[in-house]
């Protein structure tokens, strides 16, 4: 089973392919297509370039990557065994991985939080560089993925990871509790939420000012900028969520174009 891609790279290059084989059916130009063709070759160069030229993934993640790619998703959800959709393109991805895994050493955190975690590629990744007394909390509703990753980090007899199971802002609250401070947090969870989950976060005082938050999917496929990507309330929601912390004077942001859009998120003096 094939990894579909998430990020604007991806869907230019698998459009684009798609293009040059009807165009490739008429008479046109030559030299058109080959421009077309090149156009092509950028497009889908990125990210695997990208890929080659990144640390390599541990085996560990190398094989949850395959497992995840390889798993039928599908079938979960047709016989009800997963309360909602899972797909391999929620993967987080090598290059993303070894991002999250450099932000971890170089904040020095000690504790993690992730809302949303799918197949537990992520928080695995992060993980590794968490010190042996370091500890993760990751957030995930669907249950189906639950036990996907628990059975993943009981094999690798990885205790560090805790898996809250259950709605995030629900999980949220019940950490506010327990007065937790994180250094670093990911957010990559129901999207039309992330407003919500930031207000939780900051409200009750689970980050500080050397505290670094890390945004997933704030591309949303394109559909945050592109006029001709088709609306949705998650893509509006994500547009102005995006305006909005970029233009808050609380905030320091730097948004990325890796994979789906990536932000960085941090907390003013």
């Amino acid at each position: 089973m094939s990894k579909k891609t998430y990020s604007p790279y991806g869907i230019i290059s698998e459009r684009l392919k798609e293009l040059y084989i009807e165009l490739d059916k008429i008479s046109i130009d030559k030299h058109l297509l080959l421009q077309l063709n090149s156009c092509i070759s950028l497009s889908e160069g990125v990210e695997s370039y990208m890929e080659k030229n990144t640390s390599p993934e541990s085996d560990n993640l190398a094989d949850l990557s395959k497992s995840t790619i390889n798993h039928d998703w599908d079938s979960a959800l047709e016989m009800k065994k997963s309360s909602g959709f899972l797909g391999s393109q929620m993967l987080c991805g090598h290059v993303e991985g070894q991002f999250l895994k450099i932000l971890t050493k170089i904040t020095n955190a000690k504790k993690i939080l992730e809302i949303g975690m799918f197949s537990g590629y992520s928080a695995l990744a992060m993980v590794e560089s968490l010190p042996k007394d370091g500890e993760l909390y990751t957030c995930e509703f669907n249950p189906y993925a639950v036990k996907f990753a628990q059975e993943t980090f009981d094999k690798l007899k990885e205790k560090r990871i805790k898996i809250k199971s259950g709605p995030a802002l629900e999980t949220l609250k019940k950490l506010s509790v327990k007065r937790i401070v994180f250094d670093l947090v990911f957010i990559d969870a129901t999207k039309s939420q992330y407003p919500e989950y930031l207000d939780m976060i900051i409200n009750n005082s689970l980050i500080n000012k050397n505290s670094l938050v890390c945004i997933d999917n704030t591309f949303l496929q394109g559909k945050v900028f592109s006029e001709f990507e088709k609306k949705s309330s998650s893509s509006k929601i994500m547009k102005k969520f995006n305006s909005d912390i970029a233009k808050n004077p609380k905030f320091h942001t730097v948004m990325l174009p890796l994979r789906d859009g990536f932000t960085l998120l941090k907390l003013n003096d």
